[in-house]
């Protein structure tokens, strides 16, 4: 088990701390009169492609994209701010 430090910079983002590396957990954001924090940031290697997954995975590579797509598609997407209360990343298998 890792210590996880928490903090605020930069106006509205938090960011965490593990063994000195400090990494961006998502930006406090105001929606429907909430508050929550939202992270879809990240690089083309850190998203979803279904191409990476059709060998093995063949047709169901295919059928969750549309639902990749809309949570953010990224392995560390975050969402604490709509109906749904908390959505944290895209669970499929990283990429090879």
């Amino acid at each position: 088990m890792k210590i996880v430090s928490f903090s605020l910079g930069q106006g509205n983002k938090y960011f965490g701390k593990i063994d000195g590396s400090r990494f961006f957990i998502g930006s406090r954001v105001l929606f429907d009169g909430g508050k929550g924090l939202m992270n879809v940031t990240g690089t083309s290697a850190q998203k979803y492609n279904r191409t990476d997954f059709r060998p093995v995975h063949g047709f169901w590579a295919d059928f969750i994209h549309p639902t990749a797509m809309v949570e953010g598609a990224l392995y560390h997407t975050l969402n604490t701010y709509d109906r749904a209360h908390f959505t944290f990343t895209f669970l499929a298998r990283g990429r090879r």
